[in-house]
């Protein structure tokens, strides 16, 4: 695990394919994209892809998006 940053509470770390869930239900959320204009996923395979992407991201440009892991439960609560 490529831990980028940690705290007593959180974690940020590079995005993994177990992470899918979690981010599937984060994304299939509809309150969650209330201001930031996308719209809600609907499949798993849309995270799949996503998660595949943002992998690519940090082979190609050494960053991408990164998880937000609460460090006491390891919920992840955003990205």
């Amino acid at each position: 695990m490529n831990i980028i940053l940690e705290t007593k509470q959180l974690l940020i770390r590079e995005i993994h394919t177990s992470d899918r869930l979690d981010m599937f239900e984060m994304d299939s959320d509809p309150l969650v994209h209330q201001y930031i204009f996308n719209n809600p996923v609907k499949e798993i395979t849309e995270i799949d892809e996503a998660i595949r992407h943002i992998q690519n991201q940090y082979r190609t440009n050494g960053t991408g998006r990164l998880a937000v892991i609460l460090t006491q439960s390891g919920e992840m609560i955003g990205l």
